[in-house]
């Protein structure tokens, strides 16, 4: 009944030390403290992030496969517990929100990919998509997905998220893995509560210059 436990301590630990590496320290550490956890949350197959001033917690569903299990659901969680540490309220517009589920996707993705072969990279919690109602299915979502900003935007934050986190995938593949992920985290220093797609692409530019001269 632990192993939920160990699976959050585990894999949040692991990112926030690959944070702090990226040189996200002392007054520029995002959420460096611990954070807390309810690893069996309740029945229904839905996991959030609590941002209310007396809780700011991660709760995990128990529904279909305990979203526990699967490392990139929790570290979806902790991407969201990391943008409101930076920007507190984060998400008060649609196109806000839609990035912090895309963000929170690219980074778990990210993060995991190095562990997987090719045909899989882009895929996102395969292992809590076997347990879905209706069946089983392939992933949760995709990281390289063809949707076009603002053709395609449905008014949905996950699904318009997948809009962002495939802009965030294909910074990675112009950067390189870990100076994306850098510019990326650091990129987030500059948004705010509402800041739509256009502002985060130009976030991502300005984070680029800042660290690296705008060389790409």
């Amino acid at each position: 009944p632990g192993f939920e436990e160990v699976m959050a301590y585990y894999h949040i630990d692991a990112l926030q030390r690959y944070i702090q590496s990226l040189g996200f320290v002392n007054t520029k550490g995002i959420l460096n403290k611990p954070v807390s956890i309810n690893v069996h949350g309740g029945p229904e197959d839905q996991s959030y992030y609590d941002p209310a001033s007396e809780k700011k917690n991660i709760v995990l569903g128990d529904g279909g496969v305990d979203d526990g299990e699967d490392a990139e659901i929790i570290l979806h969680e902790y991407g969201h517990a990391l943008l409101d540490a930076i920007i507190p309220g984060f998400g008060q517009s649609q196109e806000a929100r839609s990035i912090g589920e895309g963000f929170s996707d690219y980074l778990a993705a990210s993060f995991y990919a190095k562990y997987k072969p090719t045909s899989r990279k882009a895929k996102l919690a395969e292992w809590d998509a076997k347990g879905y109602e209706g069946g089983q299915k392939d992933c949760l979502r995709r990281l390289d997905s063809a949707k076009k900003y603002p053709v395609d935007m449905e008014g949905e934050e996950h699904a318009d998220g997948e809009i962002w986190s495939a802009c965030l995938w294909n910074v990675r593949k112009l950067l390189g893995a870990k100076k994306a992920d850098r510019v990326i985290l650091e990129s987030l220093f500059y948004f705010n509560q509402y800041s739509d797609f256009r502002d985060g692409a130009d976030a991502i530019l300005i984070a680029e210059k800042n660290l690296y001269g705008g060389k790409k």
